[in-house]
């Protein structure tokens, strides 16, 4: 039997109780008006948020009291004071031996900071005095760059509240090195002086402030304007300008780096640096005694004949490699916006045009222009210099594309390369007569090309038809851009009759070389492969990427993009080309000792004349563009050299043999550069 004990009886009582109490009270709250307890709960709710404010203030102003000072040098930590721009090093572009065609030079400024120089303190008698860090400074700009104290010290009180002020650029390291040897003194310590004198020069350089050196690179040219077209050149900022330095300026440059300078917690500097990365290096294909050589030539030719423009273009026909690359209009990569430059194309009045259609311009006008490509400013006329007319001019080629109609009968077995033509001096085609330069009476095959004969060529291209004819265009990559590495190629696509607007008079004047328009770039590619076996390479100016450590991160080799003709074919052009050298139209090309292959041409230009109020085009018989394109050695090619001279300065311009002479100048110098051997008996 459970015997229950006092406790427990009043437990149970007070339980009783308390639960009677809860029921009251929930009758009770039964009865609350609920408007009341919106009110209460309101209440209640702002009551919690004003505690939670004041208990929040007070502990701000406790750690505000109490440990501000320490978050205040926290912060400052994390405040960067100052930071100054590491510059990299831009790529060098080298030629095919190694030969440094662009480089770059150091300079530095001589960065002051009045501020931390003209620093003030407390005398003895209370008066403010400058620290003795300013005499020091003074002094040492004086003792290690020769400035005078009395001028360093009025401009530094003229921008007394600056922390940056470019004092002296231009500088080279010779004059720097004194005081940057001095200022790096403060970094030794005194206890290891060897001497007073040495310890006291420690102590002097402890007090130098507000002094440091910006160091930047220079672009720098060794040769001047050889090859200047090709290698182009850069403005402010690291930029590539046309050419070599235009297309590949992403691999040259580099990534600056950056000195960061922090206040630590006793609120002194810190030094974090992040290095430079530099611009890679390019190695071109480019053989820089060729470059100076055709330069030379071309610079004769245009001294002492002259021409509206004249180009040589030199590459390998077993890469597609542009050994050397030169045209009219040279300038100084080192001075590129020379004005002087200008006055080889423009006369006196033409300058002053330009300066102020440019002044128009820079102030936001719109100019007008009559015809795309019009020169109307300053700025059009230093483009018309700086272009490398090899890519970016479009002409007709005469008779140079003579081999490529041949080449297509042949390849075509159209012809088997004995059969015999008759020319009267002209062919009619369709009701109209169409002049050869000759009346050439009874010719074989082979002295087709050698005597540059426009009737038995129309007779080609008639046979051929207009869709093989226009199918072995575009083999040849006629009307396409041929991809070199380099800016500014031209379009050309809309410059060639499409067969089904093709005329059989189109076809005619095509076969011969007119009517349609190439580039340098294009007829010397595609001509590579008339004579190599029929492999077109894609022509190139770069064959190495190296590293700023000097290791060769890509090669860059041939690239062979089609075959246009046979090897078999191609074996039978060598001969037919040699033929104009020993018997044709080039035989002032020929040097002893030496087979050479080639074709002239001269093609007469189209000019705009007005009639009945009208603009017509038509071709005058008095302005040409001759040219000529050669090879050696026919048994083995290893390199080709075309020339074009467009209005050259004489009296009668369809000479094609001004270009056949300053070809062989070139060829022979090649030759010598080369070391190409003999393959003929003197």
């Amino acid at each position: 039997m459970m015997v229950l004990l006092p406790t427990t009886f009043a437990s149970m009582k007070i339980f009783r109780q308390h639960n009677k109490g809860d029921q009251i009270m929930k009758k009770k709250k039964r009865k609350v008006a609920p408007q009341k307890m919106r009110q209460e709960g309101l209440m209640l709710f702002y009551g919690i948020i004003i505690l939670a404010f004041v208990i929040l203030l007070g502990r701000l102003l406790y750690w505000n009291l109490s440990k501000g000072h320490e978050f205040e040098k926290k912060v400052l930590v994390q405040q960067r004071h100052s930071s100054t721009k590491i510059p990299y090093e831009r790529g060098k572009i080298y030629d095919s031996l190694g030969k440094v065609l662009a480089t770059n030079e150091r300079y530095y400024t001589l960065i002051l900071e009045p501020k931390n120089i003209l620093i003030m303190e407390d005398g003895e008698n209370g008066e403010k005095k400058y620290k003795k860090n300013k005499d020091a400074t003074l002094d040492a700009l004086e003792t290690y760059m020769g400035l005078d104290q009395d001028e360093v010290m009025s401009v530094l009180l003229e921008n007394k509240d600056s922390y940056y002020l470019e004092y002296q650029t231009d500088l080279s390291y010779d004059d720097i090195a004194d005081m940057k040897a001095f200022m790096a003194k403060a970094s030794e310590k005194k206890a290891e002086a060897k001497s007073e004198k040495e310890k006291k020069l420690i102590e002097q350089a402890e007090l130098i402030t507000g002094v440091y050196f910006v160091e930047n690179y220079r672009r720098v040219y060794p040769n001047d304007d050889v090859g200047c077209h090709v290698i182009g050149f850069t403005s402010s900022g690291n930029k590539g300008q046309w050419g070599l330095e235009k297309y590949y300026n992403d691999e040259l440059n580099g990534v600056n780096g950056r000195t960061y300078v922090y206040l630590d917690e006793d609120r002194t500097s810190e030094t974090t640096t992040r290095e430079p990365e530099d611009g890679n290096s390019i190695v071109t294909t480019i053989n820089l005694d060729i470059q100076k050589a055709i330069d030379k030539r071309r610079k004769e030719f245009d001294s002492e004949v002259g021409s509206k423009m004249t180009t040589i273009t030199v590459m390998d026909p077993n890469s597609g490699e542009i050994l050397g690359m030169t045209s009219s209009y040279d300038y100084d990569l080192n001075d590129p916006d020379d004005g002087d430059v200008l006055k080889q194309l423009y006369n006196m009045q033409e300058i002053k045009k330009f300066a102020e259609n440019q002044d128009k311009v820079n102030k936001g006008e719109e100019l007008e222009r009559e015809k795309p490509g019009e020169i109307l400013t300053t700025n059009d006329a230093f483009s018309s210099i700086w272009k490398n007319s090899v890519l970016t001019d479009t002409f007709e080629p005469g008779s140079t594309f003579k081999p490529f109609t041949v080449a297509t009968a042949l390849e075509e077995d159209l012809y088997e390369g004995t059969e015999g033509f008759s020319c009267p001096g002209y062919l009619v085609v369709n009701n109209t007569k169409i002049a050869c330069s000759h009346t050439h009476g009874n010719l074989e095959f082979k002295d087709v090309i050698a005597q540059s004969c426009n009737v038995a060529l129309m007779a080609m291209g008639l046979r051929e038809g207009k869709e093989i004819f226009t199918a072995y265009q575009k083999l040849f990559g006629f009307g396409q851009k041929t991809g070199i590495d380099l800016p500014g190629e031209a379009d050309t696509s809309n410059l060639l009759y499409p067969e089904e607007k093709m005329q059989n008079v189109d076809l005619a004047t095509n076969s011969f070389g007119q009517n349609f328009n190439v580039t340098t770039i294009q007829m010397i590619s595609s001509f590579c492969s008339l004579i190599n076996g029929g492999y077109y390479y894609e022509p190139h100016v770069v064959k190495q990427i190296k590293g700023a450590d000097g290791n060769v991160i890509k090669n860059i080799g041939k690239t062979l993009k089609k075959m246009t003709i046979s090897k078999e074919t191609s074996d039978k052009m060598k001969p037919l080309l040699e033929e104009t050298v020993l018997t044709g139209t080039g035989k002032k090309a020929a040097i002893k000792g030496y087979s050479i292959g080639g074709k002239t041409g001269t093609a007469e230009k189209i000019t705009e004349v007005q009639k009945n109020g009208k603009t017509v085009y038509v071709r005058n018989k008095k302005d040409y563009l001759v040219s000529f394109i050669a090879f050696t050695p026919v048994e083995d090619p290893q390199v080709v050299i075309y020339v074009t001279i467009d209005e050259p300065n004489v009296d009668y311009q369809a000479n094609s043999g001004l270009a056949v002479d300053l070809e062989r100048k070139c060829m022979k110098d090649i030759i010598k550069i080369l070391g190409i051997k003999k393959t003929k008996k003197e």
